[in-house]
């Protein structure tokens, strides 16, 4: 038996994980692709940004959180899907600094 914020825990992560996954289908489209890849500022590109953003911040706090309440922190890194989870989530942190290094 889990408790009531675990069970709302559980249904926000598999949202998050569909909203993610499907962002990331709709972005292969040519015209939103096109949009998103923009130099210029669009709504589209905007809204993509703060969903994937929104997203990317709520696996890097479940992570974190997995991390902080963990009894055993070794086997916790030792574990192959907690390095999946980190690794899924770098790609977005290394972009966002580059871009943003850049000016």
């Amino acid at each position: 038996d889990s408790s009531k914020a675990a069970r709302v825990w559980a249904v926000l992560d598999v949202l998050a994980i569909t909203l993610a996954v499907a962002l990331f289908i709709v972005e292969t489209i040519p015209d939103i692709k096109k949009d998103i890849e923009s130099e210029e500022p669009n709504d589209r590109k905007m809204a993509f940004f703060v969903t994937e953003t929104i997203c990317i911040i709520f696996f890097t706090v479940e992570l974190i959180a997995r991390f902080v309440c963990c009894p055993d922190k070794v086997v916790f890194m030792r574990t192959a899907m907690n390095w999946i989870d980190f690794v899924t989530i770098l790609p977005y942190y290394i972009q966002f600094a580059a871009e943003n290094d850049e000016g």
